[in-house]
């Protein structure tokens, strides 16, 4: 059964017709078998809102979301069927500076293949690869390095000797090219500098764009943070993971796992342990064995970690937010809310709420639960009393929240009992932040 992604492509290349594009960096001949890779096109200036029209108007879109650069215009389209595709269409082929690859003679290059949409030969696949890789301080991903390889090893020589000749290069062999090499990134920076197309004039162009675009980013966050709670047995490092997988592989996004808080301060035991030997203890302790009775000792190991959060935030909104990650939590502040113990803590819970208001609101929170006898099945690590006294509180906590926070900020309590129905549901959320 075709998805509504493939249905999507076929018809895009239908509307498309003629018109002068190429799609980059593709293997496959059939461009309806692909289902996970992203599309990139190379196109012109004049179809670029005829494509985005061609979107907006689809019957098979359920939702999309456009951001442009100087250089191109990505679209992030989501469909009824629940599948996905990112669609690149690139104006030019440029590295900060540096137009690496001159529309002019991609364009010269252009071929109709046997599935009837436009691409180029085989050695600019290979020169166009190469460089992108390279000039983004990588080498060239596998599965690209196994496609050349698959060709006579004389087909395998005119592609390096054609490759070496232009960029005034000496690399050997294309399986050296799957691993990054400094050298050879130096040597096509020189040489791509003498071309017509980086004229001193067009690089400081480029360069006003690249930084243009780089400052424009700071106003348009698209990193989220999406946090997964629930008492221990409860599944979260499962989903966790699997929603990680996702988010990376269908929906192309970057993704980083955290674990309870920031951590931009270190455990508090490793002030007298030492980094290393404080995480395997914490490793080898098991949770709620901490012996902290409370009073000053306990007020103090919070607002501890309670600056952690506070000036964390800060920390993981630069480094992970404005860059794009998704940001996936496993526990967060609401531990210290509920289940202060946990954290050696014992303090009273209506302080560690009243101050979540200053303690940066993400924008999915998860709280997972299950049948008592279903978690001590997983985990013996609590009697049945606490689970359900602290299932109980968690949801009431969550209820409380989702009632009282705007609309940008979502606080679910999902009983995780069949995995995959599971997963449905925190991706059926996930979609419509991300």
């Amino acid at each position: 059964m075709i998805t509504n992604k493939q249905h999507f492509i076929k018809q895009l290349f239908k509307a498309l017709g003629e018109e002068k594009y190429i799609v980059l960096k593709h293997l496959d001949e059939k461009m309806e078998d692909d289902s996970s890779a992203d599309l990139d096109l190379l196109i012109q200036e004049k179809d670029r809102s005829a494509i985005v029209t061609f979107t907006s108007e689809n019957e098979v879109v359920e939702r999309w979301i456009r951001k442009d650069t100087s250089s191109m215009t990505q679209l992030f389209i989501h469909f009824k069927d629940n599948s996905f595709l990112q669609l690149d269409l690139l104006l030019k082929l440029v590295r900060v500076e540096l137009e690496y690859l001159d529309l002019e003679t991609v364009f010269a290059d252009r071929i109709k293949n046997e599935s009837g949409f436009y691409t180029y030969s085989l050695s600019l696949l290979f020169e166009h690869v190469a460089l992108f890789n390279v000039l983004n301080y990588s080498g060239i991903p596998r599965k690209y390095i196994a496609h050349f390889l698959a060709f006579p090893k004389e087909k395998q020589e005119a592609l390096l000797e054609h490759f070496n000749h232009k960029y005034h290069t000496a690399v050997k062999t294309i399986a050296e090219l799957e691993h990054y090499r400094p050298s050879l990134h130096e040597q096509l920076i020189q040489n791509l500098k003498t071309k017509p197309h980086n004229a001193w004039h067009k690089r400081i162009k480029h360069y006003a764009e690249y930084f243009y675009d780089k400052l424009s980013g700071v106003f348009q966050v698209g990193g989220r943070i999406i946090t997964f709670s629930g008492v221990d047995g409860a599944g979260k490092s499962t989903m966790i993971e699997l929603t990680k997988e996702i988010l990376s592989n269908k929906y192309r996004k970057k993704v980083v796992v955290l674990r309870h808080r920031p951590s931009v301060l270190p455990i508090i035991s490793a002030w007298r342990y030492g980094k290393k030997k404080a995480e395997q203890r914490a490793t080898e302790t098991l949770p709620h064995s901490g012996n902290n009775k409370g009073g000053i000792g306990s007020l103090m190991r919070f607002f501890y970690y309670y600056l952690d959060y506070l000036f964390g935030q800060f920390y993981v909104y630069t480094k992970y937010l404005m860059k794009g990650y998704i940001v996936l939590y496993d526990r967060y502040y609401f531990d210290f809310i509920i289940d202060g113990k946990r954290s050696n803590l014992q303090i009273p819970s209506g302080l560690s709420k009243a101050l979540y208001r200053f303690v940066q609101k993400p924008a999915l929170n998860f709280f997972l639960y299950a049948d008592v006898g279903i978690i001590r099945a997983r985990k013996k690590e609590l009697p049945a009393k606490t689970i359900v006294k602290m299932t109980n509180k968690y949801r009431t906590l969550f209820d409380e929240l989702n009632r009282s926070s705007p609309e940008t900020t979502r606080y679910l309590s999902i009983e995780n009992i069949q995995k995959e129905q599971t997963l449905k549901t925190i991706l059926h959320h996930c979609k419509k932040v991300i």
